[in-house]
């Protein structure tokens, strides 16, 4: 006997509560990501040489130089994620 039509919008319903909710997992996730690479936060280049202009975010949301994406446009970090060498030089 086929389900009655009460049953099937409750299924519907559950449907589209946990599209809803997966959606404001991912908005949260992205919110989270901002933070990390949030403004007023010094960049720099892999080599340790600090970013002082512009900058934009790729695709997937890193980092790079410059107000939009050129050829010459590179990724930025944080101090935290330069090698020990970069560190030095970032210091210096």
């Amino acid at each position: 006997m086929p389900p009655n039509n009460g049953t099937m919008q409750i299924k519907s319903w559950q449907s589209s509560n946990q599209k809803e909710n997966i959606s404001q997992a991912c908005k949260l996730e992205k919110e989270k990501r901002k933070e990390v690479m949030g403004k007023g936060v010094k960049h720099y280049f892999k080599n340790g040489k600090e970013h002082k202009g512009a900058t934009h975010k790729d695709a997937k949301g890193r980092v790079m130089s410059g107000k939009t994406h050129t050829d010459s446009s590179k990724f930025l970090v944080h101090m935290k994620d330069l090698s020990d060498k970069a560190k030095k030089v970032a210091r210096a």
